[in-house]
């Protein structure tokens, strides 16, 4: 899908999100074109290192089985190989993607996510939705050693940190970022930092147990799908209006919530 210049427009509040290690198999190839992405010096350094390690290294740094060793080997073994590559929005497929359901999305939605949404990444440090990327396993929690780094967060931190910023001081009204991601993720920020300048909102998902409201993981990770696409389908620009979402059975919570954390319960 191609975007025409006047469908680009101005974006007030980015919001971010985790990727997911399962993809979708049953969407059409497109072609990958790594020039394309924000980060394409920084994702070939880190596939020539990938293509150095053996499957026992890659078993051993990413934590994975011999049979998934040796897969994520071939990926990057064969990398530059093969120019498939799947529109990103669709080509995610676990929980949070799932309540995403980007296939039922029309063209503007899209559109929209595309200059709203950031999927953040440790192999291509950021995608958007319209992003053409090719299948990979690099979760951002990885020990990665790089020239000058131990591991991805710090190889990632100041790159994507600025980049945030960046994008932020683009807008035009509100200058928020809007937290989707897992701590895993939006550790690679430096929130802090962006807080101080602009604005930070994470949001939260919560279930009644017993009278005791608990993060449950599968369940927080489909509500922030569901968020997205309320977003996407609502065009949401105004961070008061992220309070109406109730899908799901969730509902606004004001007595856990404050001005950087909005808690969703049911």
């Amino acid at each position: 899908m191609m975007m025409k210049e006047e469908e680009k427009g101005n974006t007030c509040m980015i919001t971010i999100m985790s990727p997911t290690k399962t993809f979708n198999d049953n969407i059409c190839p497109l072609k990958f074109d790594i020039e394309a992405m924000a980060f394409k010096d920084e994702i070939k350094e880190l596939i020539a290192i990938l293509k150095k390690y053996d499957v026992s290294e890659i078993m051993r740094i990413m934590k994975v089985s011999k049979v998934l060793g040796e897969a994520t080997y071939k990926k990057y073994k064969t990398f530059d190989d093969d120019i498939k590559g799947y529109e990103a929005i669709k080509y995610f497929y676990g929980e949070a993607f799932k309540g995403l359901d980007a296939a039922t999305l029309d063209e503007e939605d899209i559109v929209f996510g595309h200059n709203h949404l950031v999927i953040l990444s440790g192999l291509y440090g950021l995608i958007k939705p319209l992003d053409i990327i090719k299948p990979y396993r690099l979760e951002m929690g990885t020990k990665l050693k790089t020239a000058n780094e131990k591991d991805l967060y710090g190889y990632w931190k100041d790159k994507l940190t600025t980049y945030m910023m960046k994008s932020i001081e683009d807008t035009s009204g509100e200058k928020v970022l809007l937290n989707l991601a897992s701590d895993e993720y939006s550790k690679a920020l430096d929130l802090k930092s962006i807080d101080e300048k602009y604005k930070v909102v994470t949001i939260s998902f919560k279930e009644n147990r017993d009278g005791k409201y608990k993060t449950i993981g599968t369940y927080a990770k489909k509500a922030r799908g569901l968020m997205a696409r309320y977003i996407l389908k609502n065009k949401i620009d105004i961070l008061e209006d992220i309070k109406y979402f109730n899908e799901d059975g969730y509902s606004f919570n004001e007595e856990q919530s404050d001005d950087n954390n909005f808690i969703f319960i049911r």
